[in-house]
């Protein structure tokens, strides 16, 4: 598959005059405003990968490297996406499905005869693959610019607030901590991440407020001060989490749609199919005139399998389709978590919580507590599932130091972002697909009224 294949327009000016930012430069707000701008999905995504690592290291600056931030999974995460948008990996469900709808198709084949070979040799199946492929990666581009655009800048801000050249040497951090932990809530301690927040509107998710991040960069806050191990862990993972949650609700709705099967657009393509064959082989206008049956009787013949399609394409996707690259392996969003170790599901330090504000979380959250087991969701476009494979995978990687590398290798970027092409590893645990749908149980096409009418124009 070429890995120009993107969905979004040629690129701007501004995609060319901008630069990828250095493994140690952190963006200010302007140019993450320019990244967002782009046009050219692909690319924007190239930059938005870049930027989340290059956060992820400024973030370890201020909490210490053990325990990672939430834009060390970002940047995975938003690798994994790019290589939906560049077109790298069809999954071998949308050929099955296409194959079974050929299948279903077969008595519009029977009733069209000869003239349904030039459709059977048409590239109709791959124009359906083509047509949800694009679908998805408009939509899940649409989700990554969004979620970018709404969390970058302020990890951007606490990186620069905290950790850029006006509080970055020792004798300030010291300063600073020594009066975080005289007084906690002294003003001269909470005055910067009173700023840093301030733009935020209070409220819930329902509300369209922002109540979760606010919590979440306090929490960073309080980490970068908390000397106890196990207790600076809690307050990244609870913050980390409070991330998440907000993101997964902003995204709700690119991922349901992605997560839908394009009906229309299947319709779409096996009547604009019939109808070019029809044309090729008979009246031109008169098939024109009876176009508009057309649709009607490709309608009725998927009709009984609409709702399996939907199911289907769901629960497949979810195994298939959805997944997480990691530097060293890939998870499929659709199976348990693996343990963080051989011998342990999670790190030392978060196998038992202490923090009450990460317990009530975790109890919110994950179906499961203190397991892996039941982490694989089943339905990818449900939020609660979704978060209950997230929490767990936070709370099992939170000490992944494969997760601080590069996602690009620099050689392949200063050759040019659109030349990229992403190298996958194996999915853990991957299980084949398959399905016991009968065809059998289908009513002819031909039973249809206006089928005779089309067969007789088409003999």
């Amino acid at each position: 598959m070429a890995t120009a294949m993107c969905c979004g327009s040629r690129a701007s000016s501004v995609e060319v005059n901008l630069p990828l930012a250095k493994s140690h430069q952190i963006l200010t707000g302007e140019a993450i405003e320019r990244i967002v701008a782009i046009e050219d999905a692909a690319l924007r995504n190239v930059h938005i990968t870049n930027v989340y690592h290059n956060l992820s290291v400024g973030m370890s600056r201020l909490l210490g490297r053990t325990n990672l931030s939430w834009c060390a999974f970002a940047t995975w995460s938003s690798r994994t996406v790019g290589s939906f948008i560049r077109g790298e990996h069809v999954p071998p469900i949308l050929h099955t499905i296409a194959d079974k709808l050929d299948r279903v198709l077969a008595p519009l084949r029977h009733g069209l005869g000869a003239l349904w070979r030039p459709v059977a040799g048409a590239p109709w199946l791959a124009a359906f693959v083509n047509r949800v492929k694009r679908e998805i990666a408009g939509h899940v581009g649409a989700g990554n610019r969004m979620v970018f655009a709404d969390i970058a800048p302020l990890f951007a801000r606490m990186v620069e607030t905290f950790g850029g050249a006006s509080n970055c040497d020792a004798t300030s951090r010291q300063t600073t901590r020594s009066e975080f932990l005289t007084e906690p809530s002294s003003r001269a301690a909470e005055y910067s991440i009173d700023r840093l927040v301030s733009s935020l509107q209070s409220g819930t998710m329902s509300q369209d407020g922002h109540d979760l991040l606010i919590a979440a960069f306090r929490n960073y806050y309080r980490a970068m001060f908390e000397p106890d191990p196990k207790h600076k862990a809690e307050l990244i993972l609870l913050a980390n989490n409070q991330v998440g949650y907000h993101e997964q609700s902003r995204l709700q709705a690119p991922i349901e749609a992605a997560l839908n099967m394009p009906m229309a657009s299947i319709v779409d393509i096996v009547t604009q199919a019939v109808v070019d064959t029809l044309q090729a082989a008979t009246n031109r206008f008169a098939v024109q005139r009876l176009r508009g049956h057309i649709r009607p009787i490709v309608s009725c013949t998927l009709a009984p399998i609409a709702g399996w399609l939907q199911r289907t394409w769901r629960t497949f996707a979810t195994r298939w389709l959805m997944r997480l690259d990691l530097p060293e392996r890939s998870l499929s969003l659709g199976q348990d978590l693996p343990n963080c170790c051989q011998s342990a599901m999670f790190p030392a330090r978060l196998t038992h919580i202490k923090n009450p504000q990460l317990r009530s979380l975790l109890t919110e959250l994950d179906f499961t507590p203190n397991s892996t087991a039941g982490s694989g969701a089943v339905n990818w476009a449900d939020l609660g599932q979704r978060m209950n494979f997230i929490v767990d995978l936070f709370r099992t990687r939170q000490l992944d130091h494969s997760l601080y590398r590069e996602p690009f290798p620099r050689k392949q970027l200063r050759a040019g972002p659109k030349t990229l092409r992403v190298a996958r590893a194996p999915i853990h645990h991957r299980q084949r697909a398959c399905s016991s749908v009968k065809y059998s149980q289908y009513s002819p096409l031909l039973a249809h009224p206006l089928a005779a009418r089309l067969v007789a124009l088409a003999r």
